[in-house]
């Protein structure tokens, strides 16, 4: 661009520089380094004080696997063929399904925390009515929220072992935690393994009871028409005047009717066998029916299994811990040295910004002011 002065034309040029000047701005990071000092150090150690308040929580992990068929032996029926009348015995895969069902179920957590507690644990917001019903219910959440249960691998189906972990901020008192879950999980699984079998043999002698009252009712039946049938003969008998069997092949056998000619057996004879049958009736006719023996030993070998299996509550596990419980030596969270590291890092990045807008500002100012 060109003006004239006078004769002569005097010529500007304009110059646009657009480019970084990086040892300006290195010369005003340097000027505000004792700010830019101060803002990090003062960060640095605002975090490490919040870190080291902070607490560090440990893994604790157990494994657990499913019980082998032969250590559930207690809990099988005494009498495993027979088909009438029979408690299954219990499968081991099922069992370890409801542990496993049991250990991540909410309402066994639920039940669990306030065994542990005493307190009933609020079931809507309404509920809450003190700042202890608030801590005792975020407590609560925050158990909820670091169990674990390892899911199952579908790579390997046979494995059945799984691992149950959850965190804690003391390593003594996370295992004593988990161990009492896990022994409180058991005696649920138990319990309601009991409850089921428990179920299963009354229902089972129920049917007994009806089976056996209809077949000795047909059995008392039965006796009364013998009866009946021997007091008809008896008088056919004393008619024809048949004393004594006039068949010495009919004598010492027991009381037949041959073609409807029972009275052949002479009036002695049928008169001892009315006697006899006479005195069974109003009793027991178990010792004379193979059924009613065979229900009456299956009563007895159920009764005893019922009350061995009750006996069993509380005494049993049904389920292996493969791995006790441990902690881990190390927290797992959280990791205060990289947290450190970050909160200097984005402190040494922050005071370089506020240097730098400082001195934009400085600038700026003075400029105003020429």
């Amino acid at each position: 661009m060109a003006h004239t002065n006078g004769s002569q034309p005097v010529a500007y040029t304009v110059v646009n520089n657009d480019e970084v000047d990086l040892g300006e701005l290195f010369n005003k990071i340097w000027q505000g380094r004792l700010l830019i000092a101060a803002i990090v150090i003062s960060s640095a150690v605002c975090a490490y004080v919040a870190l080291k308040l902070s607490p560090s929580y440990y893994k604790i992990e157990a494994t657990v696997d499913a019980l082998p068929a032969d250590q559930l032996r207690a809990l099988f029926p005494s009498v495993l063929e027979a088909k009438e009348y029979q408690v299954p015995a219990p499968d081991e895969k099922k069992i370890y399904g409801k542990v496993l069902l049991q250990i991540g179920s909410l309402s066994s957590l639920r039940t669990y925390w306030e065994a542990k507690t005493g307190k009933a644990l609020p079931d809507r917001k309404e509920d809450i009515k003190s700042n202890e019903d608030r801590e005792n219910l975020r407590e609560f959440k925050k158990f909820v929220s670091v169990l674990y249960l390892e899911p199952a691998n579908a790579k390997t189906v046979d494995v059945t072992a799984r691992k149950i972990s959850l965190e804690h901020t003391s390593r003594a008192l996370g295992v004593a935690m988990l161990k009492e879950y896990l022994a409180f999980s058991a005696q649920q699984v138990l319990s309601e393994q009991i409850q089921q079998m428990n179920l299963s043999f009354e229902a089972s002698l129920k049917s007994l009871d009806v089976n056996y009252t209809n077949r000795a009712k047909i059995e008392e039946r039965k006796l009364n028409d013998t009866l009946i049938n021997l007091r008809e003969s008896l008088k056919i008998a004393e008619s024809l005047g048949i004393k004594e069997t006039p068949f010495k092949d009919l004598e010492n056998i027991q009381l037949k009717v041959l073609d409807g000619q029972g009275y052949l057996l002479g009036t002695k004879t049928i008169a001892q066998q009315i006697g006899i049958l006479s005195a069974r009736q109003g009793k027991s006719l178990a010792p004379f029916s193979s059924d009613l023996r065979n229900m009456e030993n299956w009563r007895i070998q159920m009764e005893s299994d019922l009350e061995r299996i009750k006996e069993l509550d509380g005494k049993l596990q049904l389920f292996s811990v493969v791995n006790p419980p441990e902690a881990t030596f190390d927290p797992i969270k959280p990791n205060k040295m990289l947290i450190l590291i970050g909160v200097i890092f984005v402190s040494v990045i922050l005071s370089i910004f506020i240097v730098l807008v400082r001195s934009a500002l400085a600038e700026r100012k003075t400029m105003e002011q020429v």
